[in-house]
């Protein structure tokens, strides 16, 4: 029996692409698929070309392509995800055939995206491209997963007929799916009474059994509010299926180190020359970035080691990179995130002055009370404009919570012999990152150890 054809789909998270100059870990694995050639800015898409015959497509994140306010918003609230969604699911419909498997990566907002694209294919089935032009079937697809309407669910008796009539008969055309820290918030938050603000979450949480194998790393050290972490789940009907599998690992850094993600609030289009000037660029700690790729393609190796040629010789690099632990990027930056804001090298230095300033003034003349009268100035400004709770709300910061006692979970901490005797926790100065998620996770599974409950996904790390 020949080998199935592949059919490859990167999905890069928010803000990555050629425009902000980024080579995130998704741009760094599509480069292994095949020769990515010139992406030109504003491409929302590019094609890649290989000599082994597989059709692999990388799609740039969300947010680029647009003026500095579309940037900033589109990256803020997601709101050009369907697009996306629909996009891929387009690329799919124009490309695969019964002779195909799918292998889909994704990073952030990326992997969100190829989630929802994956639950598409559970709704509606791949639509073969006679059944109509794939832009209108893509945009058919997409508003039939959305729906509200029970008649258009998964299980219905309606759309079982579609798929017989419409679509490929395959039952599990995702063999293989790579998720970078899926973020799931999308939009503007709801007030929810009784519980607070709540984001827009996945629009079908559950991986269905359209999707042969997932393998999702997770980040321990993020503390933004909004960058809540999407949990790859499957519903318990699919725990009897052996070839269903999930294996979800929780590792060390931030969002970005996970991502290997570089990246600036101000273009070099939005303000060319001078960006760089004004504004401060967070940088991914290598240690890190290389630490989860190395996982990634020690799990791709694991389902074919044919995927990518000489597989095994990146491993090794990125192994490599990990023991010389240099290029450690920012650290957690969330603390002083006004340094990395537009304008942050002057508005953040300037903000340290005043601050110093007042308190010596208050000092001075404490009968005047001169910093309660700017921060009442403050307020009265900020207030009607909606300035201090949309501050708040974006820039929120809590520790991430593993709710898994079972989870399976790298401790950083532990020297290996294969990193020279040394810990990642010392490679990758992991002293700078503040969250205690780790601690609270061992805390928590020391009180309450897994074990009696059936797991909803094996969470087992690829050897």
């Amino acid at each position: 029996m020949s080998r199935p054809n592949k059919l490859v789909i990167l999905c890069d998270g928010t803000w990555c692409g050629k425009e902000t100059k980024t080579k995130s870990n998704i741009h760094l694995l599509a480069q292994k698929f095949g020769d990515m050639g010139d992406i030109n800015e504003g491409d929302r898409f590019h094609d890649l070309v290989s000599t082994r015959g597989l059709k692999a497509r990388y799609f740039t994140g969300l947010g680029l392509g647009g003026a500095f306010q579309n940037y900033i918003f589109d990256g803020a609230t997601a709101t050009s995800i369907g697009d996306k969604c629909k996009d891929v699911y387009q690329y799919i419909v124009e490309k695969y055939d019964d002779t195909h498997e799918i292998w889909m990566f994704g990073l952030s907002r990326g992997a969100f995206t190829i989630r929802c694209v994956a639950g598409m294919i559970n709704n509606c089935g791949i639509i073969k491209r006679e059944k109509g032009e794939p832009a209108l079937l893509s945009k058919m697809a997409y508003q039939t997963y959305r729906s509200p309407y029970d008649e258009d669910a998964p299980s219905s008796r309606r759309m079982k007929r579609f798929r017989e009539n419409a679509s490929w008969n395959v039952k599990t055309p995702i063999k293989f799916m790579g998720l970078l820290d899926t973020v799931g918030s999308v939009g503007f938050p709801q007030l929810i009474g009784g519980v607070g603000l709540e984001w827009t979450k996945f629009h079908d949480q559950k991986v269905s059994s359209a999707v042969e194998k997932v393998y999702h790393a997770l980040s321990m050290h993020d503390r933004l509010w909004c960058f809540e972490p999407c949990l790859a789940l499957r519903d318990q009907k699919h725990s009897d299926n052996p070839s269903l599998k999930i294996y979800q690992k929780w590792f060390p850094g931030a969002h970005y180190d996970l991502a290997r993600q570089e990246f600036r609030f101000l273009r070099d289009r939005d303000l060319p020359l001078i960006a760089g000037l004004v504004s401060n660029e967070i940088q991914p700690n290598i240690v890190l970035s290389s630490l989860v790729l190395e996982w990634m393609l020690k799990s791709m190796e694991e389902v074919d080691p044919s995927i990518i040629p000489g597989i095994q010789a990146n491993i090794d690099a990125e192994t490599k990179s990990i023991r010389a632990g240099r290029h450690l990027g920012s650290g957690d930056i969330y603390d002083r995130i006004l340094d990395y804001a537009p304008f942050g090298r002057i508005i953040s230095p300037v903000a340290k002055f005043g601050e110093r300033l007042l308190a010596k003034v208050d000092e001075a003349v404490p009968q005047f009370e001169f910093s309660s009268h700017v921060e009442a100035m403050e307020e009265t400004i900020e207030t009607p404009l909606l300035i201090k709770p949309i501050k708040e709300l974006l820039l929120a910061l809590t520790d991430r919570r593993i709710p898994d006692p079972g989870a399976e979970v790298y401790d950083y901490r532990i020297p290996e012999g294969r990193l020279g005797g040394r810990s990642v926790y010392e490679l990758a100065n992991m002293g700078r990152y503040k969250s205690k998620t780790l601690e609270i996770f061992e805390l928590y599974r020391l009180i309450s150890p897994p074990g009696g409950v059936e797991e909803e996904a094996r969470q087992d790390p690829p050897s």
